[in-house]
């Protein structure tokens, strides 16, 4: 081998080591932003969301730089479980307002999902800035418009459409087990352009108006 082929070979090696170490860096960094980004949140979000004696806690966080995702999951201690649903979409409009009043935050352009954890299960609520089904994300991260909710383990009363009454910001809405005790309340949703439920969850009449309104009703078989 001669002189110039080792020193290629070296400043190749050293190149190959310089560019893992960079990638460690970046990875850590990553790491460690979003863990300080994820308690702030969590801490924020007792201040201003809690009433007396309740606690919500942020777990399983998790970051996946493959897909570009976020997952976090919220459990609600001190609190009654029918208040799952209500907390869940609070959580998303204040981690919404968060992301819009920090544009330099590491949780600007991810795809975020945020999960209910309640008695051991996960993902009775589904709050997305993206459509899981599809993938396709919003017009920003900000915006939290898909949402999913099983409230199967729950009072029926609820898991009511009557419960998301204040939250009007959704594009589209997912039940899997829900209560329709009004219906005509998410006539009034000014983005709603899509709900996906069983066949049955609507009345013909109800079917009807929504279609008057472009809501597209899209039936699974559950």
């Amino acid at each position: 081998m001669n002189q110039k082929t080792k020193h290629f070979l070296i400043v190749l090696a050293l190149s190959v080591c310089l560019f893992l170490t960079l990638v460690l860096v970046v990875s850590c960094y990553d790491n460690v932003a979003f863990k300080y980004e994820t308690k702030y949140i969590e801490s924020e979000i007792n201040r201003t969301i809690c009433v007396e004696n309740e606690r919500i806690k942020c777990t399983y966080p998790s970051y996946h730089k493959e897909s570009n995702e976020i997952e976090m999951y919220f459990e609600i201690h001190g609190q009654e479980k029918e208040g799952e649903l209500e907390r869940m979409c609070e959580i998303a409009d204040y981690i919404s307002r968060y992301i819009k009043n920090n544009p330099e935050s590491f949780l600007c352009g991810k795809k975020i999902t945020l999960s209910s954890e309640s008695c051991d299960r996960l993902g009775d609520v589904k709050i997305c800035n993206f459509d899981p089904e599809t993938d396709e994300t919003f017009s920003s991260s900000e915006q939290f418009h898909y949402g999913y909710f099983d409230g199967y383990f729950y009072p029926k009363e609820d898991f009511s459409l009557s419960k998301l009454e204040r939250f009007d910001w959704f594009e589209i809405l997912e039940f899997t087990d829900m209560t329709n005790d009004n219906a005509s309340s998410l006539l009034h949703f000014p983005q709603l352009k899509e709900i996906r439920c069983k066949r049955d969850f609507f009345t013909t009449t109800e079917q009807e108006r929504f279609r008057s309104k472009d809501i597209f009703l899209s039936f699974i078989e559950i």
